[in-house]
C-alpha cells in the first residue's frame, strides 16, 4: 500500500508539474506591431514575428492578441498610431524598424520594446550596452556584415571602378551604413558616389541622376529606398547596372548578388525574445539578438539580362536563386 501511494503521489507531482507548465505557455500574450511601411522586406519580417509566436505556442484568437498597425511611411501617423499603443498597455510592443522604435522610446520607459529590423541599435540610440540592454528595448537586428558585401563586389567585378549608393538622409542606420561603406568602397580603391533622398518619391530622380556614373549600385538595409527599389531596378536595369545588397528580398525582387539573411529570421527571433521577456526575463538580461545563418547568393537569370562579364570563379561560391 505504501508503495501504491508513493506511485500515485509521484504521478500526481508530474501532472501538476505539467499542468502548469501548459498553463503558463498558453497564459496569454497581448503585443503590438508597429510597421514603418510596406514593402517586401518589412513584410517578412512581420510574417516572421507571427510565425515565431505560434511556434513559441501563441497563436492569434486562441492565447494572442495582436493590435497591427502600418504608418505606410508618414511620421505624423506614426507617432499617432504610438501614443494609441502606449495608451492601451500592451505586454510588449514590437518597433519594426528604426523610427518606429525610436517613437516608442520616447512615450514609455515601463513597456518591453522588442526593435525588429533595426541595423544599428547603437547609432540610433535606442540602445548603449548590446549584451545588457539598459532601458526597455532590446530586439533583433538585421545587420548583415557590409564588409562581405564590398569583399563579393571585388570578386565579382574586378574591374569596376566606382560604386553608387543611394540612402535616407533622415535614417540614422542609413547615415551609419553610408559611412562604413564610404570607408570600405575607399580601401578597395573604388570611387564612392553617393546620392540622398527624403521619401521614396524621390526616387526616380536621383537614380537616373546616380546610377550611368558608376559600375555597380551598393543598396543597405534602408526602408525608404526599399519601399521604391522596384523604381531603382527600373533605372538599374536600363543602364544594365548590377546591384550588390545585404537584403534576401531584394535580390529575389532583382538586385543581383549579396550576402544576405533572410528578413523572416529576424522576425522569429524578435518573437523569441519576446516570450522570454513575457516568461520573466529582463531586458538587462536579453542581448541585442543578429541572425547568423548568412547566405552568398545570386542570380543567373541577370547575367544576360543586364550583359555582365563577372568572375566565374567567384560565382561558384554562390548559391543562385533565379530559380525560386
Amino acid at each position: 500500500m505504501k508503495k501504491i501511494l508513493k506511485y500515485l503521489f509521484t504521478a500526481l507531482a508530474v501532472v501538476l508539474s505539467f499542468s502548469h507548465t501548459i498553463a503558463k505557455a498558453e497564459a496569454p500574450l497581448n503585443v503590438a506591431i508597429v510597421q514603418l511601411v510596406s514593402h517586401p522586406s518589412l513584410d517578412q519580417i512581420v510574417s516572421g514575428i507571427y510565425e515565431g509566436l505560434e511556434d513559441q505556442g501563441y497563436v492569434e484568437g486562441d492565447n494572442l492578441t495582436v493590435d497591427f498597425n502600418n504608418a505606410q511611411g508618414d511620421i505624423n501617423l506614426l507617432n499617432q498610431i504610438a501614443e494609441g499603443v502606449v495608451n492601451n498597455n500592451p505586454d510588449i510592443i514590437f518597433a519594426v524598424t528604426t523610427p518606429v522604435a525610436q517613437s516608442f522610446q520616447h512615450l514609455t520607459s515601463e513597456i518591453p520594446i522588442i526593435m525588429v529590423g533595426v541595423t544599428d541599435p547603437f547609432a540610433a540610440g535606442l540602445v548603449e550596452n548590446m549584451e545588457n540592454p539598459e532601458a526597455n528595448i532590446t530586439g533583433a537586428s538585421d545587420l548583415a556584415p557590409i564588409e562581405a558585401q564590398f569583399d563579393l563586389l571585388v570578386k565579382l567585378f574586378p574591374e569596376a571602378k566606382s560604386v553608387g549608393m543611394i540612402y535616407t538622409t533622415s535614417e540614422d542606420n542609413s547615415l551609419a551604413d553610408v559611412e562604413a561603406a564610404k570607408k570600405l568602397a575607399e580601401e578597395r580603391g573604388l570611387e564612392f558616389i553617393v546620392e540622398g533622398i527624403s521619401a521614396s518619391l524621390d526616387m526616380q530622380l536621383v537614380a537616373e541622376n546616380l546610377v550611368p556614373k558608376v559600375d555597380v549600385i551598393y543598396i543597405g538595409s534602408d526602408n525608404t529606398v526599399a519601399s521604391s527599389f522596384g523604381t531603382l531596378l527600373n533605372i538599374t536595369d536600363k543602364y544594365q547596372v548590377p546591384v550588390i545588397t545585404s537584403v534576401y528580398e531584394m535580390i529575389e525582387q532583382g538586385a543581383f548578388a549579396g550576402v544576405s539573411i533572410e528578413q523572416k529570421q529576424v522576425g522569429i527571433l524578435a518573437a523569441e525574445q519576446a516570450v522570454t521577456i513575457a516568461n520573466g526575463q529582463s531586458i538587462s538580461e536579453t542581448p541585442v539578438a543578429y541572425v547568423t545563418d548568412l547566405k552568398s547568393i545570386y542570380r543567373s537569370d541577370l547575367l544576360e539580362q543586364l550583359n555582365l562579364t563577372v568572375d566565374s570563379k567567384a560565382l561558384g561560391e554562390l548559391e543562385d536563386i533565379s530559380e525560386e
